[in-house]
């Protein structure tokens, strides 16, 4: 409540000083767009709230995971991930929080327009995981977006199912491990855990099955073979069906002609 009460007696000068310093800022950065912060969740915020650094002119980038665990306690968690501490380590391409959650145009994970809503959160990961060079380079499983949107969990999301499990679901946000981790949410330990979340008998046996599953002859023989075998099945019941009807209809109209 007190919290809420200072906010609302400084909001004004936040907003004040936020203009002041955008317009600031603009003065070299001729492509800053201000609508976009103006419609974000940091509505308010002077720039050198997420921008500290850039209090020395000239100044390299200055947007890092630190500014936002000033504000974000949650997100410290990031600093004991798989992809923070490769950012410890200068590691190139590795995601922070703007690669998520966007720069200037960061919207609430309610809004289904924000990257990490539940249905857009998918192809934000999508991004790097489903990315071929990315890949190869760090040695990652492929077509993790792709596997995952064919999925039961993925069909059901993308016919509005906000429920349905998403990337969060099984690896977590910010504190994401790799599966050899101990500690990781789908340690294969850990999954009867993680699945037990939405699947309350979930135990070894239910998690022995792959989770993404890539329906070709080398990597899962059966799951193509019955995917081929039915799409066949269907297309061909589906001819004959179309058939049936056609030569129904030709029945019907020399029945028509005739009398």
């Amino acid at each position: 409540m007190i919290a809420i009460i200072v906010l609302l007696f400084t909001w004004p000068v936040l907003a004040t000083q936020q203009s002041e310093e955008a317009e600031t800022c603009s003065l070299c950065h001729l492509d800053l767009p201000l609508e976009p912060l103006q419609a974000s969740v940091h509505q308010g915020l002077p720039c050198m709230s997420c921008h500290p650094g850039a209090k020395v002119v000239p100044h390299e980038r200055t947007m890092n995971p630190e500014a936002c665990a000033a504000c974000h306690p949650g997100a410290r968690a990031y600093w004991e991930s798989i992809h923070g501490r490769a950012y410890l380590q200068g590691v190139p391409d590795v995601p922070d929080c703007a690669a998520c959650h966007g720069g200037h145009h960061i919207l609430s994970t309610k809004d289904p327009d924000s990257p990490v809503s539940s249905l857009k959160l998918p192809q934000t990961c999508g991004r790097c995981h489903e990315n071929a060079g990315i890949s190869e380079r760090f040695g990652l499983p492929s077509h993790r977006y792709t596997t995952y949107i064919d999925s039961f969990h993925g069909i059901s999301l993308r016919y509005g199912n906000l429920v349905a499990a998403n990337c969060t679901s099984c690896h977590g946000n910010h504190l994401i491990l790799a599966a050899s981790d101990k500690d990781s949410s789908i340690h294969p330990q850990n999954l009867p855990k993680t699945c037990g979340q939405c699947h309350p008998n979930a135990g070894e046996n239910f998690t022995k099955g792959k989770i993404h599953v890539e329906a070709r002859p080398g990597v899962s023989y059966g799951v193509w073979a019955v995917r081929l075998f039915y799409t066949g099945f269907i297309g061909l019941l589906g001819f004959f069906f179309l058939t049936h009807i056609v030569l129904d209809a030709i029945k019907w109209l020399r029945r028509r002609h005739v009398y």
